[in-house]
């Protein structure tokens, strides 16, 4: 009550409060749920006076019709329907006059209010109510520059257009938007949630609607990094038209660096092979501090929580999820941020998902999912050639020049040694027939190292002109036997070598 009182940024601060199910009890969850904001709607005169102000055009030169009731109304900003001069059906979205001011003030009171009742329990603070408070103040901030959010719309639906997955997500209209509007294509359809109507017309198979949705959250989370961090049943639709999915409002999105890609696939893994010591290592790349972490006692706790969930046919995400928050937080570690909140979009995207399929089992399905991955990166440069070229190409960029400096550095190693400027040992060098052995086997590794310098080199080459339909692929081709070549006559020399001292030190 005292947070819906207080209003504005105090009811979504108690919103985002209740996805925290790892944090809190049920009871606490479902009152925080209960939080609703009763937020009055511009007038039609503060909507016209903001177009005119905000608008990078002018209005009759942009829109042909502007509908001034809107279709959605929240404490930051609110949606209208309009139609485009070119006959495009669109929303506006407007970003509320002044609320940057008001939020500024409003996160502050928060932040000291978390902290306040962080001193008066220790509940309270070892949940870490503040850090929650200034992660929440920072995403607003973000939340209210609109440019964010039609950075994150673009991105993600580059990611998405590209996927197999056939999920729609509204096009930016980014010459018509800034910080304080943004105007998106209009995709009608209802919420999952809502939509068994359109679910029955279009016939469509619930289970299969949902693993398509799955199946992009994880491509999404596992491959490309960036993530739609707010999957509940309102920001995923059936569309009217289709009956194919949308996803909307790209105001919380989340990105995870390479290593937390691959240590949320090593996780998926370990449970799918009920592997302790496999999601340790998992768990391991995903949270802060781990020096001071006893790993045995750590395996020990992750094998018991597997355990709880072993020889079940469904595994029970939420309860999984939540016994991994639990053991991070007994060992006094946190998850990094952006995995924290990647593993609670899943929690949200599992409940979504069981609104529309209740049968529906995310981590068999996410098994699946994971199977298939391993399988497309193993024949990727069978099926994908053109991007093993491409990704080649980049590797030898980095590595081609410090390849070529090897041979040379080790040269003048061996140089430095002949010449005593350099000494290993003084009981090795005061004998000339250590001197000379230690010289021959530097003499030999530089070799060795050329060779294959050489032959790495021109099969790398060799490979790349496959791909080339000009002229100048005969020129690399014949370079590149060329130094196949070499590289096999310098090998074999020291292979002969080496047989030939075996043979000498066996006769003696």
């Amino acid at each position: 009550m005292t947070l819906e009182e207080s209003g504005g940024i105090f009811i979504k601060f108690g919103q985002m409060l209740s996805t925290h199910t790892e944090l809190f009890p049920p009871a606490f969850i479902k009152e925080l749920g209960s939080l609703q904001q009763n937020v009055k709607p511009l007038t039609s005169e503060q909507v016209q006076r903001l177009l005119n102000e905000k608008l990078p055009y002018r209005i009759q030169d942009v829109f042909a019709e502007v509908d001034k009731e809107p279709i959605a109304a929240g404490s930051i900003g609110q949606v209208h329907k309009a139609l485009l001069r070119n006959g495009d059906e669109v929303v506006v979205k407007l970003l509320r006059p002044d609320i940057r001011n008001i939020m500024r003030d409003d996160l502050n009171l928060l932040v000291a209010f978390t902290e306040w009742l962080s001193v008066k329990s220790a509940w309270i603070n070892s949940i870490g109510i503040r850090d929650l408070a200034i992660g929440f103040a920072n995403s607003m901030r973000e939340e209210v520059n609109f440019n964010i959010e039609i950075r994150n719309t673009v991105q993600l639906g580059n990611i998405i257009g590209k996927s197999d997955y056939d999920i729609k997500v509204p096009k930016v209209y980014t010459e018509f938007s800034n910080d304080k509007i943004i105007v998106l294509e209009y995709l009608e359809g209802k919420s999952i949630a809502k939509g068994q109507e359109l679910f029955d017309r279009y016939q469509v198979d619930r289970s299969e609607f949902a693993r398509t949705i799955l199946f992009s959250y994880l491509e999404q989370m596992f491959f490309n990094g960036i993530f739609h961090a707010d999957p509940h049943p309102g920001n995923i639709f059936i569309d009217r038209m289709d009956g194919s999915p949308i996803i909307l409002d790209f105001g919380a999105v989340g990105r995870l660096s390479d290593e937390q890609q691959k240590a949320l696939n090593l996780f998926v893994i370990g449970i799918q092979q009920n592997d302790a010591e496999v999601m340790a290592d998992a768990v391991m790349a995903l949270v802060q501090d781990t020096h001071s972490i006893d790993r045995k006692k750590f395996e020990y706790a992750i094998g018991q929580s597997l355990m709880r969930i072993s020889y079940i046919d469904k595994i029970p995400t939420r309860e999984l999820i939540h016994s991994m928050f639990d053991i991070v937080r007994d060992f006094g570690l946190k998850f990094y941020p952006p995995v924290g909140t990647a593993l609670r979009a899943l929690i949200v995207l599992d409940s979504t998902i069981h609104t529309m399929d209740s049968n529906f089992d995310m981590f068999r399905e996410s098994k699946t999912f994971a199977k298939k991955y391993k399988a497309s990166y193993l024949f990727k440069p069978f099926t994908q050639p053109s991007a093993t070229k491409e990704k080649l190409e980049e590797e030898l960029a980095v590595w081609l020049p410090e390849l070529m400096k090897v041979p040379k550095r080790l040269d003048r190693l061996v140089q430095r040694v002949e010449s005593g400027k350099v000494i290993l040992h003084h009981d090795v060098f005061s004998d000339k027939h250590n001197s000379m052995f230690v010289t021959q086997l530097f003499s030999r590794f530089v070799l060795l190292m050329t060779g294959i310098t050489f032959g790495l080199v021109s099969a790398a080459l060799l490979a790349i002109a496959q791909f080339i339909n000009t002229a100048y692929a005969v020129y690399l081709n014949i370079a590149s036997y060329a130094g196949l070549f070499l590289s096999v006559v310098l090998l074999v020399r020291l292979s002969i070598q080496a047989i030939r001292d075996m043979k000498r030190t066996s006769g003696l």
